[in-house]
């Protein structure tokens, strides 16, 4: 997924991804080749930035059959920018909007709060049925934590988005992992408050340190991923 700024300006994308079909193992798109009369190949995505809205649609599906190669050679000629994703996933951007197009990565950002907590799932059950603690107190607090955290980092996200960046994200998740363990711990399982107490500055600077190296993991990898897009971009 990629995003790009925009004012004043219209976008349209055509892709193969949402009307199709598959006889005998082969796909069948609906963005036809007028020359061949079968659904046109190379691309997958293409989408058209221009001032004038009325002809990106069309000219979407247009540039969408001639391919990538012709198809950005057309619309530098034309002066419209575009970006095409061709059918190995390769990126094409006309020169003016290369780099100004912002690739994410994270599932998080890229697919959003139900796939993350969809992943955030498979893994805590997962673990569970490994270590044999599935449906036990290890794997109520794991769960508990963990849906918690990623719910956390979800809303922060989508309210703040420019104000934390990877390791300030993991420590909000960090930190509302650990009281959300501790709150099961003491409803369902310890029910001391003074336990409770007393274990709680440990887990949470153990969280805390968790969190930073988390999230400078987390950063080192998103810069590398950018870099590589970069170089997808400016191939």
């Amino acid at each position: 997924m990629a995003t790009i700024e925009l004012a004043d300006i219209a976008i349209s994308t055509s892709g193969d991804y949402e009307r199709s079909f598959i006889n005998d193992g082969k796909r069948y798109h609906h963005l036809l080749n007028p020359g061949t009369g079968y659904p046109a190949e190379g691309c997958q995505s293409v989408s058209i930035i221009t001032k004038e809205g009325a002809f990106t649609d069309a000219f979407a599906t247009g540039i969408f059959i001639l391919g990538p190669e012709k198809g950005i050679k057309t619309l530098e000629k034309m002066g419209f920018d575009g970006v095409m994703v061709d059918s190995q996933g390769k990126v094409h951007t006309t020169p003016h909007i290369r780099g100004k197009v912002e690739f994410k990565r994270s599932s998080l950002i890229l697919y959003g709060i139900r796939a993350a907590l969809m992943v955030t799932l498979i893994r805590v059950v997962l673990a569970s049925l490994f270590t044999g603690t599935f449906l036990g107190p290890a794997f109520i607090l794991s769960l508990g934590g963990g849906v918690t955290s990623t719910l956390s980092m979800g809303i922060v996200l989508s309210l703040m988005p420019r104000l934390f960046g990877p390791v300030g994200l993991s420590l909000v998740g960090a930190l509302f992992h650990n009281i959300a363990q501790l709150l099961l711990a003491y409803v369902l399982f310890i029910q001391r408050i003074e336990a409770i107490l007393l274990i709680t500055p440990v887990i949470i600077f153990l969280g805390t340190l968790t969190g930073c190296v988390n999230g400078i993991v987390s950063d080192m990898l998103i810069k590398n991923l950018k870099k590589a897009d970069e170089k997808i971009q400016n191939s």
